[in-house]
C-alpha cells in the first residue's frame, strides 16, 4: 500500500493530460461536425437506449450543438490545465451523457474515453505543465503518487489484453474474419491489391492477435520496450488508414508511453536542451498515514478494477455465439472482430381487431442509416424498435399492435441466416439482461478465408 503512495516523477501525467484533452477536443469538434450532430442526435425520432437508462435523452434542438461545442471547449481547458478540477468534472458528466444518448453510436474507443474521463478526475494532472500550476502558488509539483501511473497502465492494459482474448475464436484464427474485412478495402492505395493473398490475411490476423496479447508485457520489460512501442506505432498507423476510427490510434500511441519510465518527457527535453519546469514546485510530501477517507478511496478503486476485469467476461454467462447474439458484447473490448451484413430487414405489424398483417416500412420512421444498419444486426436493438413501433401505433389510438421482424444476417461471409424468430411478437417481449430465447441459433457453417472474401455488400464492425 505504501509503495503505491510513494512519489514518482509526474512528467508522464502532464503529457497524458495534454494528449487526452486534445483527443477529446478532436472527438467532439472534428468527429462531430454540425451535420453529424443533426443526423445522429436531432433528426432521429428514436434513440436506442442502454438497459435501465431510458431517461437519458438528447438535448432539444440547437442545445445539442451547444453541448458538443461546450465539451470541446472543456477539452481544451483540460489540455491546458486551466480550472482543471472543474473542467474535468464537467467534461466527464457531459461526455458520459453524450455517450449514453444512443447505443447505435457505440464504439469501444468512445467507451474508453468515458472511463478515462472518470479516472482523470482523481489524477493530480493539473499540477504539472498547466495554467493552474503557473497561476496558483503551491499548486505546481514534479511528483505524483505511484498509484496514478499504475491505475492508468492497468486501464490501457485491460483494453489490449481483452482485445486479444476476444480474438481467440474460430472465425478470427481461421483468417475468415480478417479476409472479409480486408476484402472490403481492396481499393486501398498501394497495398490494397495484396489483401486477397492468404499470407497477407494470416499476417494481419496473427500480428494483431499477438500485439494485443503481448504489447503490455513487452512494454513493461525494458529490453523489449522499444520493439513493442515500434510495433504499436505500426499497428496504429495501419488501423488509422484502413478503418474509420478517428484520432483513437494516435491517442493510443501516446497512451502506450505511460509504460516508459515516468520521467521520460523531462529526460527527452534535457537532451533537446529544453527546460520544461518554468515554475517552482512544492517538495514531495511524505505519504501520510492512511485515513478512513483513504481506505474508502482504495476500496472504490479496487471495486473499479474488479469490474474492469469481470465485465468483459460476462458474455460467457450467455449461451450461444456472442458474435451472433451479441449478448454481453458491449463494454467487452471486442474490437474489429467480425463483419455483419444485414439482408432485407423486414418488419410486420398485426392489428389485434382484425388480425390483418401488413409490412411496416422503416422509411416511415425518422431514423438515420447508421441506426438502421446497426439495429438490424443487434437483437436487443431490434426489440427496442419493435416496441417503439407498437407504442407509436398506441399513441395513434391503435392498442396492442404486434410487431415481428424477419431479418437475415451474414456473419463473416457465411450465408445469411435469420437472426430472430420471425414468429415472435417482439413488441410484447420484456427487456431483460437474461438470455433472449427468441434469438435464433447460429448454424456454424464456417466459411474459409477464401470464401470469406467473396461476401457482398459493406460489412459493419464495432471498434
Amino acid at each position: 500500500m505504501r509503495r503505491g503512495r510513494r512519489p514518482i516523477d509526474n512528467a508522464w501525467l502532464g503529457v497524458f493530460r495534454i494528449a487526452f484533452g486534445f483527443t477529446m477536443f478532436f472527438q467532439m469538434v472534428v468527429v462531430h461536425p454540425p451535420r453529424r450532430i443533426y443526423l445522429d442526435y436531432i433528426y432521429p425520432e428514436l434513440h436506442f437506449k442502454y438497459f435501465g437508462l431510458w431517461w437519458i435523452e438528447a438535448l432539444p434542438g440547437g442545445l445539442m450543438y451547444l453541448m458538443v461545442w461546450g465539451l470541446g471547449v472543456l477539452s481544451l481547458l483540460v489540455a491546458a490545465g486551466l480550472w482543471y478540477r472543474l473542467s474535468t468534472a464537467l467534461l466527464t458528466i457531459g461526455y458520459i451523457w453524450f455517450f449514453l444518448i444512443d447505443q447505435a453510436q457505440f464504439q469501444n474507443h468512445y467507451y474508453l474515453l468515458c472511463l478515462l474521463c472518470l479516472l482523470m478526475n482523481i489524477m493530480p494532472a493539473g499540477r504539472v505543465w498547466s495554467v493552474d500550476a503557473r497561476r496558483r502558488d503551491g499548486t505546481a509539483s514534479t511528483t505524483a503518487p505511484a498509484w496514478t501511473l499504475w491505475l492508468l497502465r492497468f486501464q490501457i492494459g485491460i483494453v489490449f489484453f481483452y482485445g486479444g482474448v476476444a480474438k481467440l475464436n474460430g472465425d478470427w484464427l481461421s483468417g475468415s474474419s480478417m479476409a472479409h474485412q480486408l476484402g472490403l478495402r481492396m481499393d486501398t492505395p498501394l497495398i490494397g491489391h495484396l489483401f486477397d493473398r492468404p499470407e497477407i490475411i494470416l499476417c494481419f490476423t496473427y500480428s494483431g492477435l499477438l500485439l494485443d496479447l503481448l504489447i503490455v508485457p513487452m512494454l513493461l520489460w525494458r529490453r523489449t520496450r522499444w520493439l513493442a512501442f515500434a510495433g504499436g506505432i505500426v499497428f496504429c498507423v495501419i488501423n488509422s488508414n484502413l478503418f474509420e476510427i478517428g484520432v483513437f490510434p494516435w491517442f493510443m500511441i501516446t497512451a502506450t508511453s505511460i509504460y516508459f519510465r515516468p520521467d521520460w518527457p523531462r529526460v527527452l527535453a534535457r537532451r533537446l536542451g529544453v527546460d520544461l519546469d518554468v515554475t517552482e514546485s512544492a517538495p514531495a510530501p511524505e505519504p501520510a498515514p492512511l485515513s478512513r477517507r483513504h481506505r474508502v478511496a482504495i476500496a472504490v478503486l479496487a471495486l473499479y478494477a474488479v469490474l474492469q476485469i469481470l465485465v468483459p467476461l460476462r458474455h460467457h454467462l450467455y449461451p450461444g455465439n456472442v458474435a451472433w447474439n451479441r449478448m454481453g458484447a458491449r463494454f467487452s473490448w471486442h474490437m474489429r472482430l467480425h463483419n455483419w451484413i444485414p439482408v432485407y430487414p423486414q418488419f410486420y405489424v398485426t392489428f389485434p381487431d382484425t388480425g390483418a398483417m401488413a409490412r411496416f416500412q422503416l422509411s416511415d420512421l425518422r431514423i438515420n442509416l447508421d441506426q438502421e444498419t446497426r439495429m438490424a444486426t443487434r437483437p436487443d436493438m431490434i426489440q427496442q424498435l419493435c416496441r417503439y413501433i407498437s407504442d407509436r401505433f398506441a399513441e395513434e389510438g391503435v392498442e396492442g399492435v404486434q410487431v415481428r421482424a424477419r431479418i437475415g444476417v451474414a456473419l463473416n461471409g457465411r450465408p445469411p441466416q435469420l437472426l430472430v424468430d420471425p414468429s415472435v411478437d417482439l413488441a410484447a417481449t420484456p427487456r431483460t439482461l437474461m438470455p433472449l430465447p427468441w434469438v435464433s441459433e447460429l448454424v456454424d457453417n464456417t466459411r474459409t478465408a477464401e470464401a470469406g472474401r467473396q461476401g457482398e455488400g459493406e460489412g459493419k464492425s464495432s471498434y
